[in-house]
């Protein structure tokens, strides 16, 4: 007899299938964001920057648009707090690349706040019986 050991313990195989990929999914993002990060502080051109914050925002929206539609699947009470937040992050993401456009150059404080709301707002909190995504 096989076992099977669960990451998860409580969750359904298609819900731990979710988690797992909304996990790869923060991991991809925070990976880019380390990315852009050390590009910035390596003096790489704005062009360059902007092209990866391009991604990132591209790579954010998919995300959010996979939490909430795992929480409206499973007809979770968090949903509108959880696309109030994302609405919030993706916005300020958007925002800092206009002005990454804009400009000529960034000071190190300026990239440093670009993925505060990211950071600071998506921690994720999982219970498997009630499924629990925030920020």
């Amino acid at each position: 007899m096989k076992q099977i050991f669960s990451i998860h313990p409580g969750c359904d195989a298609d819900l731990e299938s979710e988690l797992k990929k909304i996990g790869h999914q923060h991991a991809q993002i925070f990976t880019m964001v380390g990315k852009f990060i050390s590009m910035a502080r390596s003096g790489a051109e704005i062009a360059w920057l902007s092209v990866l914050l391009e991604r990132i925002i591209v790579l954010t929206l998919d995300h959010c648009q996979d939490e909430e539609n795992l929480l409206r699947r499973r007809r979770n009470s968090g949903l509108s707090k959880q696309k109030e937040d994302h609405y919030h992050i993706v916005h300020e993401l958007e925002r800092s690349h206009a002005k990454m456009e804009n400009a000529r150059s960034m000071s190190s404080e300026d990239y440093l706040h670009v993925f505060d709301s990211l950071i600071i707002h998506h921690h994720r909190e999982e219970e498997c019986g009630g499924l629990t995504l925030n920020g």
